[in-house]
């Protein structure tokens, strides 16, 4: 897990909408160490304790500790992703947009935490193979999302965030042209309408 805003290990980039983790320390929890070989919820609680830390993963039930590398394509998919979310944002009066990301790899790593934070579903950016992976929170846990007949994914919390997996891919397709076509869905200006009455019920108070 890393903290910060803009993160890779390898080829794979999870982006989330959502809250930060918050931290609890403990002195009486000790210290993560590379080489431990560790559940993900103690590495958890250890890495909870260190917010100094800022490069630690469990793979394969092991603690790595590991530098940041960034590299082209992790910086292209990162400003499609942002380009993506800004627009939805631009259109979406009370909703706010943020990017945040963690390395998932399999049962044996760490846990996504997002549950904890309130983060009701994200979106993972594997750059080798080529390849997007939605997830959703259902029931305390989180299932995938398998995209719609025309390729496009759809948010299920967010009304209208239509992703093109295959803009990320593709110099001739923007990731704008899916988002910009879910913003003009019935969906969409339902949710809007949603968000601004519930901000008037939070004015008249």
């Amino acid at each position: 897990m890393r903290r910060g805003r803009d993160l890779e290990r390898g080829n794979s980039l999870e982006f989330i909408l959502g809250l930060g983790m918050s931290l609890a320390t403990s002195l009486l929890v000790p210290t993560l160490r590379e080489g431990d070989r560790l559940t993900a919820e103690e590495f958890l609680r250890r890495w909870e304790k260190m917010p100094d830390l800022k490069h630690a993963e469990l793979i394969d039930g092991i603690v790595f500790f590991m530098p940041s590398p960034v590299s082209t394509a992790h910086s292209d998919s990162h400003f499609d992703l942002a380009q993506w979310l800004g627009t939805y944002r631009d259109a979406t009066p009370g909703c706010q947009a943020g990017l945040e990301c963690t390395w998932k790899m399999g049962p044996d790593d760490v846990a996504q935490p997002y549950g904890r934070s309130g983060v009701r579903e994200y979106l993972s950016v594997l750059l080798n193979p080529k390849q997007v992976i939605w997830r959703t929170l259902v029931r305390g846990g989180y299932a995938e999302i398998a995209p719609e007949d025309n390729g496009l994914y759809c948010s299920r919390v967010f009304p209208g965030l239509w992703l093109d997996p295959a803009a990320l891919w593709s110099s001739r397709r923007s990731v704008r042209t899916a988002v910009e076509k879910g913003l003009k869905s019935e969906q969409h200006a339902a949710f809007v309408r949603q968000l601004a009455a519930r901000q008037a019920r939070k004015s008249a108070r």
